[in-house]
This record gives structure tokens, sequence and C-alpha cells, in this order.
């Protein structure tokens, strides 16, 4: 048994910390270069339905033990459940945006490059129709964005970390074609996610609340605010 990192649980979406069983298969004779899977099998604390994962790795020679072998791990997916739970946003966020959020969630670990492409996709979808920013590629109107005045200033640090995941110098054809679809970094899908949520927040949760506490004190205290 190992403790892992946190981890959110695919079933109900709560953070856990989970115990797994490994189990190691290796195809060769645990041989420098034998290529090996390792499953990690537990229970979510919450829910208490199993998660399987699945790491890919190789074994290679440790320099710093002349006669030693280490493991070099190289990719990760979950076995089960195959498909993540749905996030539960805010009933103020648009169904059509809730959707294709979670179509993100859903597809990011089967097919990296499609969720990105999605991600960006509804990122710029944001900015042109809620936000009427539209300047013909995704960093200047993360710039145009970050202008804007009433922006948290915790967004606008999302934003510059966005930047830094989709610069031109990572991703030479992202301003070319908003769906382009191009190789991922590890995290930067979750990233993004993090940035839509934030944007969700900005864009439609938090005016839809202040409206609906303006309409409470109008009723209750007679305060009317027009601005």
């Amino acid at each position: 048994m190992a403790k892992k990192d946190p981890m959110e649980c695919p079933h109900c979406g709560k953070g856990i910390y989970i115990e797994f069983t490994e189990n190691k298969i290796v195809n060769g004779n645990n041989e420098v270069g034998d290529n090996y899977i390792l499953l990690l099998s537990g229970f979510c604390p919450f829910c208490k339905n199993p998660i399987v994962l699945m790491k890919k790795g190789e074994l290679i020679e440790n320099y710093q033990l002349d006669t030693s072998i280490k493991d070099y791990l190289w990719g990760q997916e979950t076995i089960y459940p195959k498909f993540l739970s749905k996030d539960k946003l805010s009933e103020y966020i648009p169904n059509d945006y809730q959707k294709e959020y979670n179509d993100v969630k859903i597809i990011k670990d089967i097919n990296p490059k499609a969720s990105a492409c999605l991600c960006r996709y509804l990122l710029q979808k944001i900015l042109h129709e809620e936000l009427k920013i539209n300047k013909g590629n995704l960093h200047k109107e993360l710039e145009e964005l970050e202008s804007i005045q009433k922006i948290p200033s915790e967004l606008c640090e999302m934003l510059q970390i966005l930047r830094k995941v989709t610069n031109s110098g990572a991703h030479p054809n992202l301003d070319k074609k908003t769906c382009e679809i191009i190789e991922t970094e590890p995290g930067e899908i979750e990233i993004m996610l993090e940035i839509l949520k934030q944007l969700f927040d900005f864009v439609f949760v938090k005016p839809k609340m202040y409206e609906k506490a303006k309409l409470e004190w109008n009723e209750k205290y007679g305060i009317k605010i027009d601005k």
C-alpha cells in the first residue's frame, strides 16, 4: 500500500487522499529496457466506489548506483471508471456551456488533443459571445480581457498562466485556427478547466447573484440600486 498525492474522485468529484494497492506487471525479466504497467486500485473514502489507474513505464539504469535499475514512468490513464463524473456547476451557467465543459472532462484522458481543442473553443466562445471580445487570436483577446478594470486580480493571475501555456513558442499554430488540433503538455487541460471555471464565475454566476441580491434588498429594505 502506498499513499498517493491528492486527487479528484472520478465518481463523486470530491478531493481525496487514497491508499492504492499496487500491482506491477513487467513485460520481460526485470531487465533494463523492459516495459511495464503499474496497476493501482483503491476505493474513494467518501462514495466508496472503486478506482483503478494504470501507469506505463520502462526499466532504466540507475547511474547513481552502478548495478541498480529504476523506474521511468511515461504515461497514466484512468481504467475505471472510464468516464469521469460531471462537475456540478452553478445553475446560473447556461446549459450549453455546462455541457461543453463536462465534455472536456470526459474526453481529456481518452483524447487529450481533442479535449484541448474543445477547451480553447469554449474559452473563445465566452470571449466572443459573452464579453464581445474578438481580436482574431486568443493571445490578443486575453490581453484585452485583462485590460478590463473590473476583472478580479486572481483571474488576471490565472490568465498569465494561460498565456504561458498557450504562447506561440509552445504552440505555433494556436492563433491560426481556433480548433486546430495540436500537441498538449501535461497539466495543460487542467489549467484551462480551472480558467474556464473562473470565467464562468465572473461572466455568469456573480452577475446573477448580484441581481438576486438587489431584488432581495429592494423587497426587504426598500433599497433600490440602479447600477
